[in-house]
């Protein structure tokens, strides 16, 4: 999961909805048997972008930075695509899923949607 969100944007931007279309199983998984849903997991609360922010920033940037430290030709390139990502994310923050990516077909695999239009 942690390298996802250091890979250029035009992979990265295809993982995003999968993880969440994951994430909202396991929330209406929970849902229906009467727990509490958190956050990430609510496909009705969750804004992706802004939770993907809160990865980076929480989990994904001191790890990276600690990988320049030690190898820094790759460190550098992750980084880069990691400052760029999170832009997008920003761009996006507000946004809800199906604003982003239409339930039907996440990854616009059907509809030959260009996902570059996410973000660009």
């Amino acid at each position: 999961d942690i390298s996802n969100v250091a890979k250029d944007w035009s992979i990265y931007k295809q993982w995003i909805p999968l993880i969440f279309a994951e994430f909202f199983d396991q929330g209406d998984n929970e849902r229906d048997l009467g727990f509490d849903v958190g956050v990430p997991y609510d496909r009705a609360n969750c804004h992706p972008c802004e939770m993907q922010s809160y990865f980076i920033d929480f989990f994904v940037s001191e790890y990276l930075c600690t990988i320049n430290v030690w190898c820094p030709r790759i460190g550098e390139l992750l980084l880069a695509n990691l400052q760029a990502n999170k832009g997008h994310l920003e761009a996006n923050s507000s946004k809800k899923i199906d604003d982003l990516w239409p339930e039907s077909d996440p990854i616009g695999a059907d509809s030959g949607r260009d996902l570059g239009e996410v973000g660009d």
